[in-house]
């Protein structure tokens, strides 16, 4: 019975060992299989995640190109605007040192004369705008004109009336001119 027991048992640990061998080599095929499905997943959600990574880099190269794109056209803005200051600023200058300011101011009180009013000047123009320039300026009008000096502004008038006040004061009648013509005088200097 050895012998045939022998047989049995070597029969038996062949079939355990050949079972054994098919579970373990299925094993392994199936964590292959897995282990390549995982990867292949993995992959995938690297090659979204680098996309999506890649996209995110453009959209922020594009948006940092545009805030560029922004703050030059702030800058020149600015520098242009300075221009226009300056512009307005010489216009301003030349019509104080103007040897036609008198008759500038002439033109102004009488186109806009009130009667009984007072001739407000800025401290600047007190030796151009003399009480005998503003009594000539009122007998133009046939009124009768007082004159005062104030230091609330350089350049240009106020008339002062009972009924209301006419700011024609050169920082006001600028400010209107360049309402006016800011546009048209960017266009020609710029295009």
């Amino acid at each position: 019975m050895d012998a045939a027991a022998n047989i049995i048992t070597e029969k038996i640990l062949s079939d355990a060992q050949a079972a054994a061998d098919a579970l373990v080599a299925d094993a392994r095929k199936r964590a292959a299989d897995k282990l390549r499905a995982v990867k292949k997943e993995s992959d995938q959600q690297t090659e979204i995640e680098l996309a999506r990574a890649n996209s995110n880099m453009q959209n922020l190269r594009d948006r940092n190109a545009q805030l560029a794109a922004i703050e030059q056209k702030k800058s020149d803005l600015g520098a242009k605007r300075e221009i226009l200051n300056t512009v307005f600023e010489q216009a301003r200058s030349e019509i104080l040192s103007s040897k036609n300011y008198k008759t500038f101011i002439e033109n102004l009180v009488t186109k806009h004369c009130v009667c009984d009013a007072c001739i407000v000047i800025g401290t600047g123009d007190e030796k151009t705008l003399t009480a005998e320039f503003i009594s000539s300026c009122a007998a133009k009008c046939k009124c009768k004109f007082t004159r005062r000096v104030t230091d609330a502004f350089h350049g240009g008038i106020v008339i002062e009336s009972a009924k209301y006040d006419i700011r024609l004061t050169l920082d006001d009648l600028l400010a209107t001119a360049r309402e006016h013509l800011e546009a048209n005088i960017a266009e020609v200097l710029w295009g």
